[in-house]
């Protein structure tokens, strides 16, 4: 049995004239035809292949989507707003923009074939905690899950996040992205469950990237050249970090870190350009810090300590830098 999910169809037949000027709220499951499939541009939902009776379905309200090999292929605003628990769609290859925005009851999916994601994909799912993607995709894109409520999450063959990717995802604990290489602006901001982080090939750290990240204690970027503007903005909690092979650490990055008492450069080969003496704000490596009972320290390589002591804006943290 054919099945249409989405828009509110105008007749069983007339699939092209469904189309509507704007999204209009899903009101079920409509019965096209039998043995058809459609494919109806950027508005179309999918066409699913649904291995039950028919007098099985109704009009109304759905808990769970199961397809089978019909589909490949959900498109933009394809689930939007529908009230859904769980989807299994194992050889769906592509997901649209928006296509499960506002599933404000969706808490699993499924997607054994997936090779790409459209930006706002599971945007504001909040209770979407269980994610199974076969990671074959290699960008997660702008705001993909913005506000989601995942747990924990792991692609290993993602190698780039897009700005806002999982901004605002408070129950997030862990991350596995071994591959990523690129972090874009606010990707991970107000992950506020976020304790530890370790990417092992990133490069470059956009901005805001991990501001608010009240929970975050420790930072390891064993590969990272560069860090954002305020990348790590009133990460409260922030003691250890360690960046071995960075260049250029941008201002306001580390401001409002209170406990940040550990700042290892010690694999660097040079100075790294520091924005401004505002890049440590707040922190115990610019005063002492009452809350966390000691100064901070920046530790660098022996071979570099007198070339930090006179370096711009380093020579203003003198006190702090701790050869190694």
């Amino acid at each position: 049995m054919a099945m249409y999910l989405g828009k509110n169809p105008i007749g069983e037949n007339n699939i092209y004239e469904i189309i509507p000027s704007g999204y209009i709220s899903p009101g079920g499951v409509y019965d096209i035809s039998q043995n058809n499939i459609y494919n109806i541009s950027e508005y179309a939902s999918v066409i699913v292949d649904i291995p039950l009776l028919e007098d099985e379905f109704i009009t109304g309200t759905l808990s769970n989507v199961y397809s089978n090999s019909v589909v490949t292929k959900v498109g933009a605003y394809g689930f939007a707003g529908f009230d859904l628990t769980s989807i299994n769609l194992p050889n769906v290859t592509s997901i649209g923009s928006y296509a499960f925005a506002y599933c404000d009851n969706l808490s699993s999916v499924t997607f054994g074939s997936l090779t790409s994601i459209s930006a706002y994909a599971f945007y504001n799912c909040s209770q979407l905690t269980n994610i199974n993607f076969a990671s074959n995709f290699s960008t997660v894109p702008s705001s993909a899950f913005i506000g989601c409520g995942i747990t924990n999450i792991s692609f290993a063959n993602c190698t780039s996040i897009g700005g806002y990717a999982f901004s605002d995802c408070r129950s997030l604990i862990t991350v596995n992205f071994p591959n990523v290489t690129v972090i874009g602006n606010y990707a991970f901001s107000n992950c506020r469950s976020l304790t530890t982080i370790s990417f092992p090939n990133v490069t470059s750290v956009g901005q805001y990237a991990f501001s608010y990240c009240t929970a975050l204690t420790s930072v390891y970027f064993p590969k990272a050249s560069s860090i954002g503007y305020e990348c790590f903005w009133n990460c409260h909690m922030l003691s250890t970090v360690s960046l071995p092979q960075v260049q250029t650490i941008s201002t306001w990055a580390f401001e409002n870190c209170y406990h940040l008492i550990s700042f290892n450069l010690t694999g660097v080969s040079s100075v790294p350009v520091l924005g401004s003496t505002n890049t440590f704000a707040n922190t115990p490596i610019s005063t002492y810090s009452t809350s966390a009972g000691q100064y901070g320290s920046i530790y660098v390589p022996a071979s570099l300590y007198n070339d930090f002591l006179a370096a711009s804006v380093w020579s203003l943290f003198s006190s702090r830098i701790v050869s190694v």
